[in-house]
């Protein structure tokens, strides 16, 4: 790809190839706009060329490791698509990799705090949901001799979608490649934690624990052959060291470190313990090793990476809200103090961090001698072990699904107890004060994410939609400027921008907004032209929209949702013959869309045409069995033609494939429901919420069912969640209402009636039941 030099990405100057892997390029390209190096790792065509579902996986996981913040990963600033080209953008670093320091035959004690350097940052991100799947040396880089940047977080799944690299592998890296994760198994963080057992196995004695003549073989060794014992490879290799490695690279998941701070923690324990040991591997133990390198305990309390000093990096923009960190040179923040929201309910009151800091040494001298296992919790005398932040945080999603917000405020707030400057806990307990209706204290807990991080472009967007959520539009806007200003991806931040006039009752100026995003004709923007055009739609400007469709469409015809929108201009119009027409040729620019096979099939559908609809519908499931829509279609039609038992069939033969597919659960549910089988649905339905919480219409149908089969002391429960989940959609309040009209109990009816009517005053079906409730 070197013809990429000299072009512009996005609003990035590519400068030069700095290297090159089997999944991506890297280039060094300049920002004007903040005047930075950057390094984009550029993904070639051909992924999304093969896969239809790479640019959604591709977008899900580089919006996930953009969020990601400690001062051991490289941190991402943006992605985008060039010309059917993905790309992620990073800081710049002139560094070289583990891979290199290890060919040096390094220091072992030395060595040690490094892994301890990956292990912390492994464990923060798995604490934040988010898997590596390609741990090994070259993937860790090094600015320093005594810091290393762990890389490439995403990148395996991205690529993994489509289960094949040019080679033929699965994707990852064979040598340091876990027993499951070869059988093609779905992975957790045990199998990142078996990687950095790799790495560690190839530090002690020089070379890797599988070799084969092809890469396959290797993947197979580790599946199946026992690990060649470390002291085989070398001799003078501790017993204490060895055990370490065999624990973490244990076949069986359940059987590793569980942390890979865990496994930090055993390597320096035994560095203590073999001070003044003849057995130690090196004579001479490094002095700072008598303190724990940073694991999850200690780096809770990061949130904004640490850059080295020099100009190997090139620094971030001053913050245009909130507190600025002064950049430091060493791995642990020095701010004064945790950030204190505005808050109608308790706060937990958290000393400055030179007392957190030194309340960290006392727990990790406190580790290293044995005294306790797990966080501090003196219980009956005794010190046991608690609940970490990131099991306090899984305990308040735990209560949000289940619609307690005010239990999921107090176990947000205990976990910035222990994790006073997590910007995402921050998040969540705003969103949550949101769901609850205390704005005021989600607000100052908005203010308390700033000052946390208060030079991040994805936090500006973010918070721009919650604004947008609490109705704050004007504030909405701000802050979706700020991103815009800061570097972020302009398009989303445009977008909210435009919804938020769209919601003031200013369509005038949201249009003005995304029409100025295209005024710059040297930058080719698809999405810009689909922002614009689903914007005249949305006003009913049919010819407009349609203009701006076909625009989008002329840059980047890969472009499926764009086919998609332009489809809309059609049906919108009940014009299903000009629908079809755009469809086909979407298809005829991308014949392994299954997205836009399944969206023909739907117009099919709606234009009475059974016949090419089923041929449309089989179709999309053949190019992408996966995809549920096209299941729900086809099943859907069946019912339609007079066929449910083969609708029902062919739903219960995708869940047996897919049964955590709660949106497959609840269409079968809604077919036996349909069918007159309320009891049969019940099941389908249930276990739907189950795998959806927030699946709202599982909920109505869920409790029509238990009414009519007599099961009534959940029925109004089920409802009221419901509408506390979904409060400004009025199809959800006004199929409240039918529900309440069915059980006989108008007063209910009425009252879902009129707020559905609140929210959308043209909505008859709701008004007609005001009347058929004898209201006015």
């Amino acid at each position: 790809m070197t013809g990429l030099i000299g072009q512009t990405l996005g609003g990035y100057r590519v400068v030069s190839q700095i290297g090159q892997g089997g999944m991506a390029t890297v280039y060094k390209a300049y920002q004007p706009s903040l005047d930075r190096y950057v390094a984009i790792k550029v993904l070639p065509s051909y992924y999304a060329e093969q896969d239809d579902s790479f640019t959604k996986r591709f977008e899900r996981e580089a919006r996930s490791i953009a969020k990601l913040r400690h001062p051991n990963i490289l941190m991402v600033h943006d992605y985008g698509e060039h010309e059917g080209i993905n790309y992620i953008v990073m800081e710049y670093v002139d560094a070289g990799t583990f891979k290199d320091y290890l060919s040096t035959q390094p220091d072992f004690a030395t060595a040690v705090k490094l892994i301890g350097q990956v292990a912390s940052a492994l464990d923060y991100a798995h604490e934040q949901g988010v898997i590596h799947r390609d741990i090994k040396p070259s993937n860790i880089m090094m600015p320093k001799a005594d810091w290393v940047l762990l890389t490439d977080f995403g990148l395996a799944t991205m690529v993994g979608g489509s289960m094949l690299t040019q080679s033929g592998m699965t994707v990852g890296t064979p040598a340091y490649m876990s027993p499951e994760q070869g059988r093609g198994e779905k992975v957790g963080q045990a199998s990142d934690i078996y990687s950095l057992g790799v790495i560690l196995y190839e530090l002690v004695t020089g070379v890797v624990p599988f070799t084969a003549e092809t890469p396959m073989a290797v993947v197979v060794k580790h599946i199946i052959e026992p690990l060649p014992l470390p002291s085989s490879k070398k001799a003078d290799i501790s017993e204490p060291v060895e055990r370490i490695i065999l624990k973490a690279m244990a076949k069986e998941p359940e059987n590793r470190f569980q942390r890979a701070g865990e496994m930090a923690l055993a390597l320096n324990q035994y560095l203590l313990t073999a001070e003044s040991s003849a057995t130690q591997i090196t004579p001479e133990v490094d002095a700072n090793l008598n303190t724990l390198p940073p694991t999850s305990v200690a780096s809770q309390t990061i949130s904004e990476p640490i850059k080295p000093a020099g100009d190997q990096t090139i620094a971030e923009p001053a913050a245009p809200l909130g507190t600025q960190t002064q950049p430091m040179t060493t791995v642990q923040p020095q701010p004064a103090a945790a950030p204190q929201p505005a808050k109608k309910r308790r706060w937990p009151l958290i000393a400055g961090l030179g007392s957190l800091l030194v309340l960290v040494a006392v727990a990790v001298t406190l580790l290293l001698t044995g005294f306790f296992d797990g966080e501090v919790g003196p219980v009956g005398g005794e010190f046991k072990a608690t609940r970490t932040s990131a099991q306090i945080r899984a305990d308040a999603d735990a209560a949000i699904s289940s619609g307690h917000f005010e239990t999921a405020i107090d176990e947000f707030e205990a976990a910035l107890d222990a994790d006073p400057f997590n910007r995402d806990l921050y998040l969540d307990l705003a969103k949550a004060n949101i769901e609850f209706g205390d704005l005021a204290a989600a607000e100052g807990a908005i203010k308390s994410a700033l000052e946390v991080s208060p030079q991040d472009a994805w936090l500006q967007e973010f918070i721009g939609q919650l604004y947008y959520d609490m109705g704050e539009y004007e504030k909405s806007i701000q802050y979706y400027e700020l991103a815009i200003e800061m570097g972020g991806p302009p398009d989303p931040a445009l977008r909210g921008i435009a919804n938020a006039y769209q919601a003031m009752g200013e369509p005038d100026k949201a249009i003005e907004v995304l029409e100025g995003s295209l005024a710059d004709t040297s930058t080719n923007n698809p999405m810009g032209y689909e922002n614009l055009g689903r914007q005249f739609l949305d006003m009913g400007e049919f010819e407009k929209a349609e203009e701006a469709f076909r625009a989008g469409l002329e840059l980047d015809p890969t472009y499926t949702s764009m086919w998609w929108s332009l489809a809309d201009v059609y049906r919108w119009q009940s014009d299903f013959e000009g629908a079809i027409a755009v469809m086909q040729a979407g298809l005829e620019a991308n014949p392994q869309a299954a997205d836009l096979q399944d969206g023909l099939g739907w117009i099919y559908r709606d234009a009475g045409d059974y016949e090419n609809a089923i041929i449309a519908f089989e179709k999309a499931i053949e190019m992408n069995p996966e995809h549920s829509m096209s299941y729900s279609g086809l099943a859907e039609l069946y019912w339609e033609m007079g066929k449910p038992e083969d609708g029902i069939t062919l739903l219960e033969d995708a869940i047996q494939k897919f049964p955590n597919d709660g949106f497959l659960q609840e269409t079968l549910g809604r077919l036996y429901q349909n069918s007159g089988q309320d009891l049969e649905s019940i099941p389908y339905f249930e276990k739907a919420v189950e795998l959806d919480p927030f699946n709202t219409w599982a909920y109505i149908n869920l409790s029509r069912a238990y009414h009519r089969t007599g099961q009534y002391d959940e029925v109004y429960d089920l409802l009221y969640e419901a509408a506390d989940r979904s409060p400004q959609d009025p199809w959800m309040y006004e199929s409240i209402g039918q529900v309440f009209v069915e059980m006989g109990d108008c007063e209910s009816a009425l009252e879902f009636f009129e707020q559905a009517l609140e929210i959308d005053p043209n909505m008859d079906m709701a008004a007609q039941g005001i009347r058929n409730c004898g209201g006015n």
